[in-house]
Parts: C-alpha cells; structure tokens; sequence
C-alpha cells in the first residue's frame, strides 16, 4: 500500500540504542524498518551501542522511534532519543 504525505518539513532524530547490538541483527533490522517507513539516515555501532540518524516526514520519524524501542531484536535495550535536529 503507498501512503501520500502532504510536502512539508522534514523531521530528523538521532536515536541511541544501548545494550548487546552486535551480532543479534540490529543494523538490518534498523535499516530494514527505517526503509518500510522510507526514511532516509545512517546506522553505526560501537559494539555496545548503535546509533541511527533518522530523517524523513514527521510520522514516519515518530513510528521509527516508537518501533524501534518495542520491536528491537530482544538484547537492545532502547536509550536516549536526541532531536529532533534541524534540517
């Protein structure tokens, strides 16, 4: 299904997420949901921590954030969001 948006700002956030991130499928599982949302950003880790800069419209930002701290591969444990910054 296509969802239409009205042209408008867009919204960008930087997400933190801490806890056990690699090896568990973090990285695709943020790109994978970050892509059905289409948003646009980057995604690295550290080995304890990952950290996604997300931008595109504001609802989709707002649904990567809430997703992204319920539907995490179990061993993330969801930290601060930052943002949202400007663009």
């Amino acid at each position: 299904m296509m969802m239409q948006q009205a042209h408008g700002a867009l919204l960008r956030r930087r997400v933190r997420v801490r806890g056990v991130v690699q090896g568990v499928g973090f990285r695709p599982y943020v790109h994978g949901l970050a892509t059905q949302l289409r948003l646009s950003g980057s995604v690295l880790n550290d080995g304890a921590r990952v950290f996604a800069d997300v931008q595109g419209f504001p609802t989709a930002v707002e649904a990567f954030c809430a997703r992204v701290s319920t539907e995490a591969p179990a061993s993330g444990v969801p930290g601060k969001f930052r943002g949202p910054a400007a663009t």
